[in-house]
């Protein structure tokens, strides 16, 4: 049985979704608006279109960012400080803790960019 999973980060100034199976098989960067319940449900929508999937395929999704709450179908939400952490220990595991625990108190220095189309509003 396949697993894929969904992040959905809806942010003060933009809202990303991304579809994971064994890699990246969907990604969606578009402007947060006012209404983040329907952009949530509109970035998702459009992964899942982009990837052939339905919503019922997912196994776990996760929302962050500032409209985390507004992400009805999340399975969990995830402050965004707290995603920033676990995705530096993956990224580095072996670094100190001390390293890692940086990452709670800041964003990364060095950002990384998000292979993804935009959408239209």
């Amino acid at each position: 049985m396949t697993r894929y999973f969904a992040g959905i980060d809806i942010g003060s100034t933009m809202t990303k979704a991304v579809l994971i199976e064994d890699g990246v098989i969907a990604s969606v960067i578009g402007p947060t608006g006012p209404e983040q319940r329907r952009l949530a449900n509109k970035v998702m929508e459009e992964a899942l279109h982009r990837a052939g999937l339905s919503l019922e395929a997912m196994t776990y999704i996760v929302s962050t960012g500032y409209g985390r709450i507004n992400v009805p179908f999340a399975d969990k939400q995830v402050t965004e400080i707290s995603c920033h952490a676990k995705g530096v220990s993956h990224l580095f595991p072996k670094r100190e803790p001390s390293s890692i625990s940086a990452a709670r108190t800041a964003k990364p220095l060095r950002s990384m960019r998000t292979e993804g189309s935009p959408i239209s509003s």
